[in-house]
């Protein structure tokens, strides 16, 4: 196989422009440093020779403070049969309701989404944008919510918050080639394409400095979700070839929920509670220094 000789994917080059535009606006480095504040390490490159670096993190608890605020109560999804005027039919679907309460409950339960509801209200409020998105598991007949990074996604429309006028939705996932590779064969590729699924070493878009360490050869997949004809289909690939390639997932909405932390004008994104209160923190600790 010759790499020179094959062509990108469509998805990739939208990937790529994506890529770009958040290099530009410093999506990218925004994270890594206001992870990099919350977590403590707020002296990173600063020339100090023999001095010992002092700080006061007020960061971290005015951002667990206000978590717990929004936090303080537990969140559940309740079905309800009140809005029905027909008495008849009240009765059944007060018993419909109660069965779906109680298969609400077990997955709640089971996909542990009291804390995912945590970690997405801290993403947000540390770096903007807290984000979940929910696949199927056709084998458990049971959705799949994960926690996806603002890193990790990209909108079509980057300067409209609202999530489903978006023209498309781009997902992108680090996994072990070997894993694509029989990810790939389960979605039906054949053994021979998957030699064009190759391993690289992009993770200057990692979300977090440990995560551009890598141990295992690693590749991205890149998930697009569109809307055709009023549903909402999808496509995964690689940079090199296409796994899968436009289904009908048979949804009207896109299966993706963000949470802003603080409205932005003009931006999909939002603003966080960290990123402006970083150069009071770097004051303090220079105060603290001298």
């Amino acid at each position: 196989m010759n790499i020179e000789q094959i062509k990108e994917t469509p998805i990739w080059q939208l990937y790529e422009k994506g890529r770009n535009y958040h290099r530009r606006i410093g999506i990218y480095t925004d994270t890594d440093r206001n992870y990099r504040m919350y977590n403590g390490n707020q002296w990173e490159g600063a020339k100090l020779g023999d001095v010992e670096p002092v700080q006061k993190n007020f960061i971290k608890p005015i951002v667990k403070y206000k978590i717990s605020v929004i936090h303080d109560n537990l969140y559940a999804i309740n079905y309800s049969s009140q809005n029905f005027t027909n008495r008849e039919f009240a009765k059944v679907s007060e018993r419909y309701c109660e069965m779906l309460n109680r298969y609400a409950h077990r997955i709640w339960e089971q996909d542990k989404m009291d804390f995912k509801g945590r970690r997405i209200t801290k993403d947000a409020a540390i770096n903007d944008e807290g984000i979940i998105y929910v696949d199927f598991d056709e084998e458990e007949m049971k959705p799949i919510n994960e926690i996806i990074k603002k890193n990790d996604i990209y909108y079509g429309n980057e300067n409209d918050d609202d999530i489903q006028n978006q023209p498309y939705i781009l997902l992108r996932k680090r996994m072990p080639v070997s894993n694509a590779i029989d990810f790939a064969l389960s979605k039906g590729m054949s053994e021979a394409d998957t030699e064009y699924i190759i391993g690289d070493n992009d993770t200057f878009e990692e979300s977090g400095e440990a995560a551009k360490e890598e141990l295992d050869n690693m590749v991205t997949l890149v998930y697009k979700l569109y809307k055709k004809d009023g549903t909402v289909h999808y496509s995964i690939a690689t940079r090199w070839i296409e796994i899968v390639e436009d289904v009908d997932i048979g949804i009207k909405l896109y299966p993706i929920a963000h949470f802003n932390w603080e409205e932005k004008e003009g931006s999909a994104r939002g603003e966080g509670e960290v990123r402006y209160i970083i150069p009071n923190q770097i004051e303090v600790n220079r105060t603290e220094m001298r």
